[in-house]
This record gives C-alpha cells, sequence and structure tokens, in this order.
C-alpha cells in the first residue's frame, strides 16, 4: 500500500495557520502602522485646523477630526510610533534591571531591597520623578522600567536558584566551566519561557501605564503625539464627539489584550 506523497505546498500552510492567531494578525497589523507612521502621515499632527474641529468620519478624514481639528487618523498613527518607541525601550530595560536583580539577589541586601521596592506602586514612582524633572516620556520610562524589573526579578529569582542547583549545572562546574557560560548557555536559555510571558504582560501593561500616566498629566507632554495624549485630549468630549475617544480606546485595548493574550498561549 502506497503511502500518500506529502504535498509541500499544503504542508507548509498548515505549519504556518498554527502559528497565525487573532492576537498576531493584530500585531502584525500595528507594525506595518509603526513602520509607515516612521515616513508617513495624512496630515500634520503639529498644526491645528480651525475649519475641521470635530468633524465626523469621510473620505478625507476615515476617522474624523479631534478637538483641534487634527486628523483622527494621522494621530493613531503618529500616536503608534511614539508608543511602540516606549513599549520597546521599557521592555528592554525592565529585562536587562530584572535579569541582573534576579541574579543579584542571591546576596541578602539586594533581596530586601527587591522586596521594598515591590510593593511601591508605579505611579508613586512616577509622581516622584514627575516632581522633579516635570512630566515626560522619560518619567514614563523610568518609572515603568523601574517598578516592573523589581517583579520581573522576584519571579525570575526561584528559576535561576532551581537551575543552579540542577545536576546539570553542578556537573558543568565540575567540569571546569566558568560561572558566566554556564548562565549564558545553559541558564538563560532555560528563562527564555518564563521571560516571553513575562515581557508581554509588561508590554501591555505598559501601554496602558502611559495612556494613564499621561492623562494624570505624568506622561507625555502636550503636544507629543501618544494614543495616552489621544484619549487624555478628547475625554471631555465623550458626550459630544465620542469617536474621538473611541479610536484611541480601541488602539489600546486591543494591543494590550493582544499582548496579554500571545503571552497566556505561551503558557498553554
Amino acid at each position: 500500500m502506497c503511502a500518500s506523497k506529502w504535498n509541500p505546498i499544503e504542508g507548509g500552510i498548515l505549519a504556518f495557520r498554527k502559528y497565525i492567531s487573532p492576537e498576531i494578525i493584530w500585531l502584525a497589523f500595528i507594525f506595518i502602522m509603526f513602520v509607515v507612521s516612521l515616513f508617513w502621515t495624512p496630515y500634520s499632527t503639529d498644526v491645528a485646523d480651525g475649519y475641521n474641529i470635530l468633524k465626523e468620519r469621510s473620505s478625507s478624514h476615515i476617522m474624523g477630526t479631534s478637538a483641534s481639528g487634527k486628523d483622527m487618523f494621522s494621530l493613531i498613527l503618529a500616536g503608534c510610533k511614539t508608543t511602540v518607541f516606549i513599549c520597546t525601550i521599557t521592555t528592554l530595560l525592565t529585562a536587562f534591571l530584572g535579569i541582573l536583580l534576579a541574579f543579584s539577589c542571591h546576596f541578602s541586601a539586594v533581596r530586601i531591597v527587591v522586596d521594598i521596592f515591590i510593593a511601591v506602586p508605579t505611579i508613586i514612582v512616577a509622581m516622584v520623578l514627575a516632581a522633579s524633572l516635570g512630566g515626560s516620556l522619560f518619567c514614563v520610562v523610568a518609572s515603568c522600567s523601574f517598578s516592573y524589573s523589581m517583579v520581573l526579578a522576584r519571579i525570575l529569582h526561584p528559576e535561576i536558584t532551581r537551575f543552579e542547583g540542577s545536576d546539570l549545572v553542578k556537573s558543568l562546574r565540575a567540569l571546569g566551566c566558568s560561572k558566566l557560560r554556564v548562565v549564558v548557555n545553559h541558564i538563560l536559555p532555560n528563562l527564555l519561557g518564563v521571560l516571553f510571558v513575562q515581557l508581554t504582560t509588561v508590554a501591555a501593561t505598559v501601554i496602558l501605564a502611559e495612556a494613564g500616566l499621561t492623562y494624570l498629566g505624568y506622561g507625555a507632554p502636550l503636544g507629543v503625539p501618544t494614543w495616552g495624549e489621544a484619549l487624555r485630549s478628547s475625554s471631555e468630549l465623550i458626550r459630544v464627539a465620542p469617536a474621538s475617544v473611541i479610536w484611541p480606546g480601541i488602539f489600546i485595548t486591543l494591543t494590550s489584550f493582544s499582548l496579554i493574550s500571545l503571552g497566556k498561549k505561551k503558557t498553554s
């Protein structure tokens, strides 16, 4: 009995479809928006237009306009660039600081410091920074990186301790492998699964934190396009022009949900 031939096209499609999900599609769409926003927006986001205040959707303004007459799609597109930049920088800083602190938690003094600062809310850190430096994107990045790295360190430290006590690591050290080589080649690769789940959650939380801190006046200053700034500038007009609030809210919610859902799928 002859076995059926494997069709590389059908097999490739099935393998490709296995990795496709609504979360991946939405995040790919956001990435495309980010790349496009680096080079082009339909209208300028720097100049207000008094003749097009709170216009409804039309062929020239597919999402309508804001209270300052700016094209809402252009604001969302430009805000995508800033929001993705903040999210990426904060996530990378959180990963670096979190891993560094997790390995340093072998010292009791570092572990006590982490346990103390893990209880400090992000908003408190942002308020302290804003009081001395003023509200800015740096305030968002610094406060979120500081707070989330403490949480990440607390989660990673038990995993690192478990791997360091394994028979494999003990054998490698007995054979003369340096501690750095063991960490780079054996411990860190085993942390990638936990890191992926935690950093997707961090990225989602950063987007929400940026919107919240900007709304409270501790985040992006006026004139800097972010999704949080678009939400803040339109929040008082929700009864007059609900679309100007709904659009940034949709992008904030769906992007955060997609990142969290992607991390949860990794654990299942």
